[in-house]
């Protein structure tokens, strides 16, 4: 039988999916470590059901394990994986090592476009297998994808799948003891957190033409107003909740009016001050159950609020320029939180305006708090018009 770094691999020109292989495998009776690869899927998929096009010329590989771990750490192997993909694109093609980045939960970016997606599938047979699904893009990708999508041949690295898995599966191993069953996890955390495409964005927003004039005729108290509740901020959440449509979302605002608005666009509740506290819990109850997957909130959302499954939170306007708040906020949603999931925090800013004075103090503040911003732009976010973004890390979990 061929290898791979040591390990079996079993190779076919064409299969269902390479994870529906494995686990048929392992049902009968097979154990891992094992390689199955193919040059093509008829019927490939990805998180949640989803189709991943398959097109010969890319790459599609699953790592078969018996016993890797306690069940409660299968999950964590999607970390190990995506840093095995990372560490592998980055060595063998170099010159796009700086556009490479992990997104959560299991997609790999190049320069800010997904070209790599990863799908742990784990079954409780009698010895416990777990399936490493790994599929990259390296000549050609769909068009057309909710998320905005390349190839290695695309970034101009041109790389044989061939030869990409032939490096991979040596990195994966090197990976997988690092994580050392789940019990070096915090290692794996760490690097995974250093490629990370951000935990969070600060993300400047232009205003309107036709909200120009009002802006410059306001007094300086309604100067913020003005920027804060800035229509256009609309689109950019639009495209923050779609990414981010696996994911529990809190969207957090100052203005009532802004919020009613969002709540409204989204059909999502609304929660203020004035919302009966039987409501309100029995709203966070159903958001902690994922019964609820988004949440508009507002200033209640500072104050003695645990939402323990909230991995997304978007701040659409603040208190004018309260580092404290925005403080509360981040050290929320940023957390550590099960399984090793990532959060994520969001600030949208109107550029040039009063709006984006506040921000740079807060962000000012939260830098000496041991925050890392990152200065990105909004194709990377996919979103209309000229906006920046500046993505926040806490440096304390481990980010170089």
């Amino acid at each position: 039988m061929a290898s791979a770094a040591g390990v079996r691999l079993i190779s076919h020109e064409v299969l269902i999916s390479t994870n529906t292989e494995a686990l048929a495998l392992a049902r009968a009776g097979e154990r891992g470590p094992l390689w199955i690869t193919a040059g093509r899927q008829s019927a490939g998929r990805g998180r949640r059901g989803r189709t991943w096009t398959s097109a010969a010329g890319n790459l599609f590989a699953s790592l078969l394990l018996t016993d890797p771990a306690p069940p409660e750490h299968w999950p964590e192997l999607a970390f190990v994986a995506a840093l095995a993909i990372h560490d592998a694109v980055a060595e063998v093609a170099p010159d796009v090592k700086p556009q490479l980045a992990i997104k959560w939960p299991n997609d790999l970016l190049l320069k800010g476009k997904k070209f790599a997606g990863i799908l742990i599938e784990g079954e409780g047979t009698e010895a416990g297998s777990v399936a490493v699904g790994i599929g990259v893009k390296c000549t050609s990708h769909p068009a057309d994808t909710d998320y905005p999508a390349t190839d290695l041949a695309a970034a101009g690295a041109d790389v044989a799948a061939a030869a990409l898995f032939g490096v991979l599966s040596v990195k994966m191993l090197g990976r997988i003891a690092q994580w050392n069953s789940g019990e070096h996890f915090a290692t794996i955390r760490t690097d995974w957190l250093s490629r990370a495409a951000g935990v969070g964005a600060r993300v400047r927003v232009r205003l309107p033409e036709d909200q120009r004039m009002a802006y410059a005729l306001a007094d300086e108290t309604e100067k913020y107003r003005v920027a804060a509740v800035n229509p256009a901020k609309l689109a950019v959440l639009e495209r923050l909740v779609a990414e981010h449509a696996d994911d529990q979302v809190l969207i957090i605002g100052q203005y009532l009016d802004q919020l009613h608005r969002v709540a409204e666009r989204f059909g999502a509740p609304l929660l203020t001050g004035k919302t009966p506290t039987r409501e309100r819990e029995q709203r966070y109850a159903a958001f902690r159950r994922s019964e609820v997957r988004l949440l508009v909130v507002s200033k209640v959302a500072n104050f003695s609020i645990d939402l323990p499954d909230a991995s997304v939170a978007i701040q659409i306007s603040g208190t004018f320029g309260s580092r404290q708040e925005e403080a509360q906020r981040l050290g929320r949603i940023l957390r550590p939180k099960h399984a090793g999931v990532l959060a994520h925090f969001y600030s949208l800013v109107t550029r040039e305006t009063r709006d984006q004075e506040f921000a740079a103090n807060r962000q000012m503040f939260l830098t000496e708090q041991g925050y890392r911003y990152e200065i990105v732009y909004a194709e990377e976010l996919g979103g209309r018009g000229q906006q920046t973004a500046i993505r926040a890390q806490p440096l304390a979990q481990g980010s170089g």
